[in-house]
């Protein structure tokens, strides 16, 4: 069988873009197969366009007229002649623009970037992916696709819960303060505030991988929290975790037989208004009570009556006070 090499190439270039039919490959195949120097040209052109994909910028062309031109000034130059060496180069440079610009067009432009910020209050967001994004205050997301490494990378900053979109060939890697935390199917919290020495991650469904880059850290469960300390680069592994974790998202509180210092700490991290004790004896105080939706009045109303305390509100501020409590 015959095989006209302009023709091949023109193959070659559309089995690279993945645009070739199920006859033409078939073609192309049978072609490759004749010779080992039929497949030392396929392999050629196919090193060619891999390496066209790692370049960093790209110029939009017309392909097909570029394409048909280079095709004619080929045909004129190699009229019933041998093809010879700079025959083979222009056709690696014609390979490029069929095959390279296609899966830049396909495949590069645009990438997915996205950024989401909450800043005073809470917001839910819904990346590009369709993951599903809970941020507490003062947090941000940078997320962005890499088509070439299928790999969807996001940067966190304060604190959020991811529930990961599910797409099997698309990796999800998110990066906080020089850690790595990789998905396997999940739902989790992280917890990362710059002035914090610590970055947690709670796993609500699943697993991920919490680790550094020279460190294999922890895999973790459903349920088990894990917690870096920046100050030592260890790691912490906490098969318990609070009721209270999510909080800032559920709006819903449990504690059982607290210390209400610990209670105020809680609150303190969802609520604008902050609750204070005035009296430091109050922090031993223990309380056992689920608040689901209450504001902040409430919270420290209900707090005040079961403890008998007394409430003084300010602007910002809600002060409770009392001479201690009886153990």
């Amino acid at each position: 069988m015959n095989f006209d090499y302009n023709d091949i190439d023109t193959l070659i270039g559309k089995d690279l873009s993945g645009e070739i039919s199920a006859a033409e490959k078939v073609v192309l195949n049978r072609w490759i197969e004749l010779s080992a120097e039929n497949q030392k040209h396929y392999a050629h052109f196919k090193t060619v366009f891999e390496k066209s994909l790692e370049l960093k910028h790209h110029e939009v062309f017309d392909t097909d007229a570029a394409w048909v031109q280079l095709k004619q000034k080929i045909q004129k130059k190699n009229q019933g002649k041998v093809i010879r060496l700079s025959w083979r180069i222009a056709a690696s440079v014609a390979i490029i623009l069929v095959a390279g610009i296609v899966a830049y067009q396909k495949f590069l432009t645009p990438q997915d970037k996205t950024v989401v910020v909450a800043q005073s209050v809470t917001e839910e967001k819904s990346l590009p992916d369709g993951t599903a994004v809970f941020l507490n205050k003062n947090t941000e997301v940078n997320y962005h696709y890499d088509p070439i490494k299928r790999l969807r990378k996001t940067a966190l900053k304060g604190e959020a819960y991811f529930n990961i979109a599910e797409k099997p060939d698309q990796q999800f890697l998110l990066e906080v303060n020089g850690l790595l935390i990789k998905d396997i199917g999940t739902s989790f919290n992280v917890k990362a505030y710059p002035e914090s020495d610590s970055v947690e991650v709670y796993v609500e469904t699943g697993e991920v991988i919490f680790y550094t880059p020279l460190d294999s850290g922890l895999r973790l469960k459903e349920h088990e929290t894990g917690i870096y300390m920046k100050s030592t680069g260890k790691f912490i592994r906490l098969t318990e975790t609070s009721e209270n974790t999510l909080a800032y998202k559920t709006q819903i509180f449990v504690f059982d037989n607290t210390h209400l210092s610990e209670v105020i700490e809680s609150i303190n991290e969802v609520y604008d208004i902050k609750l204070k004790l005035e009296n430091p004896a109050l922090e031993n105080c223990r309380i056992t009570v689920t608040f689901r939706h209450e504001t902040i009045d409430m919270i420290a109303e209900v707090i005040a009556e079961t403890l008998s305390l007394t409430l003084e509100k300010t602007e910002h501020e809600i002060t409770l006070n009392g001479n201690g409590c009886t153990k």
